[in-house]
């Protein structure tokens, strides 16, 4: 297995098809579904980001690294207001350090990250520093996918700025509803 990662953005990229759109879309569906699974065991990934991902041989991703992974009913075993996570992918309520905010729409907004990563091939916010990118994280809205590239189809993009909500109430209440908005999307 590999890890999936989003083509570099160089001239030699071939322009995705929307039936690639379409077939992304039902793959991310099985990862948001493998986050349902966890969460509905009890389970907070904390670090869902393209790295994680595994493109097996039958063309599925698999949802991997649960080393950040917390269990909803236990206590925090990390040092309050300690940022754990691959930054570009952090929810601004794990920027915040309040562990209190954290629950399994994090995973959703770190899924909505890989997938703006993945239809972009840009990550969400950039900076220089971790400062820089945590402080965008919290404070600046991401770039719409469609302005980054028109070919992504707009259906597509609400779904990932859904997920994306810096507002945790306003995203997909759980990753079973975004798989099931990704899965309606992927029947084109």
């Amino acid at each position: 297995a590999a890890p999936v990662t989003p083509r570099t953005a160089d001239a030699a990229v071939v322009r995705w098809t929307r039936a690639d759109y379409l077939h992304l879309a039902a793959l991310v569906a099985e990862v948001a579904d493998a986050l349902e699974c966890a969460h509905r065991s009890g389970v907070i990934h904390r670090d869902v980001k393209p790295h994680n991902l595994l493109l097996g041989a039958e063309d599925r991703l698999h949802l991997t690294d649960f080393g950040l992974a917390r269990l909803t009913d236990e206590p925090h075993l990390t040092v309050t207001g300690e940022i754990m996570g691959t930054p570009v992918y952090l929810s601004p309520e794990q920027v915040s350090g309040d562990m209190r905010r954290i629950d399994h729409r994090t995973d959703i907004y770190s899924l909505g990250a890989t997938l703006y990563e993945l239809i972009t091939r840009h990550r969400p916010f950039e900076g220089l520093t971790r400062a820089q990118i945590l402080a965008s994280i919290a404070t600046v809205e991401p770039v719409r996918p469609r302005r980054v590239d028109p070919q992504i189809p707009r259906d597509l993009e609400t779904i990932c700025l859904k997920a994306m909500d810096k507002d945790s109430g306003r995203r997909y209440p759980t990753a079973a509803a975004l798989a099931a908005d990704l899965r309606l999307f992927a029947l084109g």
